[in-house]
């Protein structure tokens, strides 16, 4: 596969600002059940970054904060990290009992795995080079502490040829979160569990949190529809302003296509003389920028 649909998943460090939407992040042992035995800092931990507990609402408001906590922890990433400084948290409370824990890399902001209920049993999502490894060198990719977990196959990092079906919304994102965390506690109790079904509901996670961090202008039309929900060809209409006083409706490529050029969006977006065209359409500077949207841009290190 070509662009971003081959690529796995879900820049000097500087803490995280305090502010309110931040009070339900806990460090180490403090949430999420058993416990967590790991290093991670407190800056790069955000729990209960989502709540689809009846007695709470996981609204539009708690996404558009956690897609800045991400955009900000990307925003840390130094060439010389290593161990548990090269990655950082979310956690999302399904109900009062189950939680799960998604971990993603600073470098490049991909999805490297989950956890649930706040254990170390981890699993990870691969691609084709890190197959090959053996678990030696798996677990040397992963944060410290954990117990690397494998079904019957390997939860595949790359985009799958359905990974854009499935509808972008509230109930897809719970739904697929109860998906991760019911099929890793399958496979921990030795059920094998179903491989497919679980990268497929990863894959749409990643789409809903590392892709909106990305592309800001998709991200404030998801949070928009969170609640009702839209198919991935989604488009976005704006007014841009291509020279003094010209002013004219622009309509985006489609999400779905959008996200595999986050590389060259970015290039052209910063003055990049590269001709890029989507779907067969060129793509300017001013497009470009609107598309990005205030989004994490690529660099070099992101791959």
């Amino acid at each position: 596969m070509s662009g971003r649909r081959r690529r796995p998943l879900a820049h000097t460090c500087r803490a995280y600002p305090r502010c309110d939407f931040m009070s339900g992040r806990r460090i180490g042992r403090t949430w999420g059940g058993r416990g967590l035995c790991m290093a991670l800092v407190q800056e790069d931990i955000f729990d209960n970054a989502l709540d689809f507990s009846p007695a709470s609402a996981a609204g539009a408001k708690r996404v558009s904060e956690m897609l800045v906590f991400l955009r900000q922890r990307y925003a840390t990433f130094t060439a010389g990290q290593a161990g548990d400084a090269r990655f950082f948290r979310i956690g999302v409370r399904l109900d009062a009992e189950r939680t799960v824990q998604l971990y993603f890399r600073k470098q490049n902001l991909y999805l490297r795995g989950w956890t649930r209920d706040g254990g170390t049993d981890f699993m990870g999502a691969w691609d084709d080079k890190e197959r090959k490894l053996d678990d030696a060198g798996r677990v040397r990719l992963i944060p410290d502490g954990m117990t690397l977990r494998k079904g019957s196959d390997f939860v595949q990092a790359e985009y799958g040829s359905g990974a854009d079906k499935e509808t972008l919304s509230r109930e897809t994102m719970e739904g697929r979160l109860a998906k991760l965390h019911g099929y890793l506690g399958d496979v921990v109790a030795g059920r094998g569990g179903d491989t497919a079904g679980a990268e497929a509901a990863l894959h749409v996670i990643a789409r809903m949190t590392a892709e909106m961090a990305r592309f800001g202008l998709f991200a404030k039309a998801f949070t928009q529809k969170w609640a009702a929900g839209q198919k991935q060809d989604y488009t976005v209409t704006v007014q841009l302003q291509y020279s003094p006083g010209q002013y004219k409706d622009y309509t985006t490529p489609p999400f779905r296509d959008a996200i595999l050029k986050w590389a060259k969006l970015t290039k052209k977006s910063n003055s990049g003389t590269d001709d890029l065209k989507i779907l067969g359409k060129d793509v300017v500077q001013v497009e470009a920028e609107a598309i990005i949207g205030g989004g994490a841009k690529w660099r070099p290190e992101a791959g």
